[in-house]
């Protein structure tokens, strides 16, 4: 949430928090950007009148940047041209203050149904296949057996193929946002998952090191050589 009034802030916060959501909370514009672009949220809720930034670029560099988070606007803007403005810069939603929280929590469920709908089943990267919904992984119809933590974080790193995810970033994912003692914990994991992927017929190395920055999960050289000879 992207929010710098203090009071709005919290009493959306505790409604969330009441209602089983997990919220991180940002009071401004830049911070939302970098919250935004560095972890893989259900929903960001933005608000407009941002004290450094106005809300609408922070939209327009999140969606500018590839990130396709589902976005309610929460914002006391609320002339019809400010909702169309803001649903036009890539909110999913627009919803004016004053609000029922009722009403607010209840278009939370719509857009994250929608969402859940929308979201792809496989996600694919060369010849490794993950299925989110069956929570199963193979390569070349060959099962690939993970824990249940090692299946979370291969499904975050599918879910961002090609991009580069932090430590940080899949150690929150991987206890859900809970704080573990074992800084060492994504290491020992991608450490097992990669075993796992080298052991199968392919023997092709999916997840890369990128140093100093954390994992990226890529298709092999050879599927992309091959597209690449394909296209031209």
């Amino acid at each position: 949430m992207v929010e710098d009034d203090p009071s709005t802030r919290r009493s959306v916060e505790l409604a969330l928090r009441a209602d089983g959501y997990a919220c991180d909370i940002a009071g401004l514009g830049e911070d939302g950007i970098r919250l935004g672009e560095r972890n893989l949220y259900d929903l960001l809720i933005l608000d407009l009148m941002l004290p450094d930034i106005v809300g609408y670029e922070v939209l327009r560099r999140l969606r500018a940047s590839g990130v396709t988070t589902p976005v309610l606007i929460l914002s006391s803007l609320w002339e019809k041209d400010a909702k169309i403005k803001g649903l036009n810069f890539g909110a999913d939603d627009y919803l004016a203050k004053p609000f029922d929280y009722r009403e607010l929590l209840a278009r939370i469920r719509a857009i994250l149904r929608r969402a859940k709908v929308q979201s792809e089943t496989v996600l694919q990267a060369g010849r490794l296949a993950v299925n989110i919904a069956t929570r199963t992984a193979t390569i070349d119809h060959q099962v690939v057996k993970f824990s249940e933590l090692e299946f979370r974080l291969v499904e975050q790193l599918a879910l961002r193929k090609g991009n580069t995810l932090t430590k940080e970033m899949l150690h929150a994912h991987l206890y859900r946002g809970r704080e573990k003692p074992d800084s060492n914990a994504v290491n020992v994991f991608i450490c097992s998952i990669r075993k796992k992927l080298a052991a199968t017929s392919s023997g092709e190395a999916f997840i890369h090191t990128v140093w100093g920055e954390g994992f990226v999960l890529r298709e092999s050289y050879a599927v992309r050589a091959l597209r690449t000879r394909a296209a031209a």
